[in-house]
């Protein structure tokens, strides 16, 4: 299992933000000890002059076996372009190959990020809002056909798995997808970044979009090992393109706005999360999943119908609380009173979503168990 380890007087974002005696659960961010492979490998790094460096001999070698191993994605060097994290290579993305003005779908509720690359690109954003069908968020085709087609749709950012809602699309769904974007030729961004992070009895594999059929010539995959190893602070993404052309353009890009390349020690670490780190993987997938367990049973026990997703992936529970709260207003006043902070339903596409929360559940069983407790004690007052 993972190993816990109290961030409250670290660097932590996460734990920075809330106030003393609060419990947070926002920023998608765990709160594991790092594998002892990165912790040796970066300590190692820095007892040479941290000067101008070659990247790692095996830093790609070890991020390609990995996605033919863990993704079922065969990957040529080739087709791999640095980014210095997913979402900068997204905003990228945008610009490159959509202009102002012309629209991008996403299909909320999203994560936030994708709202702001088209909002900050001066993109016109269009919403083909996932659909709740009492157990799972669903994907409404013919609603999204039909925006791509009444708007001139140029682009579609697609996250697999889905953050907030923590689906795990099947290969039939993203096929449908990629398949309406090639028919209307429209640019397809794949965030992968929780890629390796999906329930072990979920009863089938999460699927890398790129695999299920060949869309190459609009798709554009962008991970990292960032959310499955717990390394957002060291700036280090992959953009995969197999489209020599597509692939020619990011890289004009990319040179254009002056990165040459990511921090030394980003790349160290990659290369020994995808090299050493699966066994450490495995065990926080084990943990994370234990937690959801731990959140679901406290929540449905003290409400059997509240609208709570059971994950698929990623370790972001999805939560209704409309039963309660009108707006995100009273959300955020409520959740200041029970002392937890998780991520607020508006930052995921509007209003509509502003009696959401979203949970991280990628911390100790203890804060999962407290923060539970915490939420269904002070609904119970509520009723």
């Amino acid at each position: 299992m993972a190993d816990y380890q109290d961030r409250r007087e670290t660097l932590s974002l996460k734990w920075r933000r809330a106030k003393e005696g609060v419990l947070p659960f926002w920023i998608a961010d765990m709160d594991y000890r790092s594998p002892d492979c990165i912790r040796e490998a970066l300590k190692e790094a820095i007892e040479e002059p941290l000067g101008y460096a070659a990247n790692p001999d095996g830093y790609l070698p070890a991020f390609l076996e990995w996605e033919k191993k863990y993704q079922d994605y065969e990957v040529k060097p080739e087709w791999v372009e640095f980014a210095p994290g997913v979402v900068p290579a997204m905003h990228w993305l945008i610009d490159i190959f959509t202009k102002k003005g012309e629209a991008v779908i996403i299909t909320p509720p999203v994560y936030v990020s994708f709202i702001e690359a088209i909002e900050y690109n001066e993109r016109k954003r269009i919403d083909s809002d996932l659909v709740w069908d009492s157990w799972r968020w669903q994907i409404d085709f013919a609603d999204f056909e039909q925006k791509i087609i009444d708007n001139d749709v140029k682009a579609f950012i697609l996250c697999n798995p889905h953050n907030p809602t923590g689906n795990v699309w099947t290969r039939e769904e993203l096929q449908r997808l990629l398949d309406i974007c090639q028919k209307h030729h429209v640019y397809v961004i794949v965030d992968e970044i929780h890629q390796d992070l999906y329930d072990p009895a979920l009863g089938r594999k999460k699927v890398t979009a790129a695999t299920v059929g060949d869309y190459d010539d609009i798709l554009f995959t962008l991970t990292a090992a960032s959310k499955s190893f717990n390394l957002g602070g060291v700036q280090n993404a992959f953009a995969i393109i197999p489209n020599e052309e597509n692939r020619k353009k990011f890289a004009k890009y990319r040179k254009v706005l002056g990165f040459r390349g990511g921090n030394t020690l980003g790349y160290v670490a990659t290369e020994a999360a995808f090299a050493k780190g699966r066994e450490w993987l495995e065990g926080a997938i084990e943990e994370i999943y234990a937690n959801e367990k731990i959140l679901r049973d406290i929540l449905l026990e003290a409400f059997p119908d509240l609208a709570i997703t059971k994950l698929e992936g990623t370790y972001l529970v999805w939560i209704d609380l409309s039963r309660w709260f009108r707006s995100e207003e009273e959300v955020r006043s409520f959740c200041e009173e029970i002392g937890i902070l998780p991520s607020f339903g508006e930052e995921f596409g509007g209003e509509r979503y502003g009696s959401f929360i979203r949970f991280n559940i990628a911390t100790s069983p203890e804060n999962v168990k407290e923060g539970a407790k915490r939420l269904a004690e002070g609904l119970k007052k509520r009723n």
